[in-house]
């Protein structure tokens, strides 16, 4: 798997997408990527007369190359190679039409963005670039950090397939930020009837432990520095926990698990992590993507 060669910022000059852009700058940094930052306008269907309308899209759009030519200028000053671009059209569309005719390797955007230039970005933008992206979305919060680093990662698993994704990107964080990556594979005992819960979570357990020592082994064979645990509980709530627990400064998971394991379908646990997450998200699609 090569490495992050273009990386694709959203942004909408929210608290969000400011995040996004530290985390964007950071990564492009290192990884001597490219950066594309692209704002996008969507159309306005106000109940106006033509000429208002147009002017509403002209000033959008003056803002929106007003917040992309700020990231940009912030780019140029570390050094990194930049292009940016102002669209038009549906957000998420848009966005994922640009990633696929830029091949872009990795799609940055903030949890939460703006109304009115672009959508609110998290249960929206955000989710759907999130379930639709054939490629890695990197979900940041509000949290303005400078020069963020990552020495830390949490990687949920679930040992599925497809999970693999996961592991191989969470890798190429790690190897370039020289970061230990903490395991973690969390058995969900909401999921079953409590009368068998007591026969089946020491089957779990074990699981885990096979699951979670694979890819440490994996992960351990390229040099990364790795810890391993196995937790019970609510799947979000337990991965939240524990990452504050290690102090993680990055969480890497997939949005499709194995059914009837670890269900971490966008719209469950992928969801509720975004959704109440302090620290930035990598996800990683498991599954073929269908945009919506």
């Amino acid at each position: 798997m090569t490495d992050f060669e273009t990386v694709l910022l959203a942004t909408d000059g929210s608290d969000g997408a400011t995040a996004a852009a530290d985390h964007a700058l950071s990564l492009t940094a290192v990884f001597d990527a490219t950066l594309h930052v692209v704002a996008v306008v969507p159309p306005y269907e106000g109940p106006d007369d033509e000429e208002t309308r147009e002017h509403v899209q002209s000033s959008m759009r003056r803002r929106a190359e007003a917040f992309v030519e700020t990231v940009a200028n912030r780019a140029r000053g570390r050094g990194v190679d930049v292009v940016s671009s102002v669209e038009s059209g549906t957000v998420h569309r848009t966005l994922l039409d640009y990633a696929e005719r830029n091949a872009v390797d990795l799609l940055a955007v903030g949890s939460h963005g703006r109304g009115g230039l672009a959508e609110t970005l998290f249960g929206s933008t955000a989710s759907r670039l999130v379930s639709n992206a054939s490629i890695p979305v990197f979900v940041a919060g509000g949290r303005h950090v400078k020069h963020p680093s990552y020495e830390s990662i949490v990687l949920a698993t679930d040992g599925s397939t497809g999970a693999d994704a996961v592991v191989a990107h969470a890798q190429q964080v790690a190897t370039a930020f020289d970061a230990t990556v903490y395991v973690l594979y969390v058995v969900d005992v909401t999921l079953y009837d409590p009368d068998l819960v007591v026969d089946l979570i020491g089957g779990f357990d074990r699981l885990g432990s096979r699951v979670t020592t694979e890819v440490g082994a994996r992960l351990t064979e390229a040099g990364v520095d790795v810890e391993t645990a196995v937790r019970r509980g609510r799947p979000a709530r337990t991965i939240l926990d524990y990452a504050a627990e290690v102090d993680a400064d990055l969480v890497a998971m997939g949005t499709q698990g194995a059914a009837g394991v670890e269900p971490t379908l966008l719209g469950s646990t992928t969801e509720r992590v975004l959704r109440s997450a302090e620290r930035p998200v990598l996800t990683v699609r498991t599954s073929p993507a269908s945009i919506t």
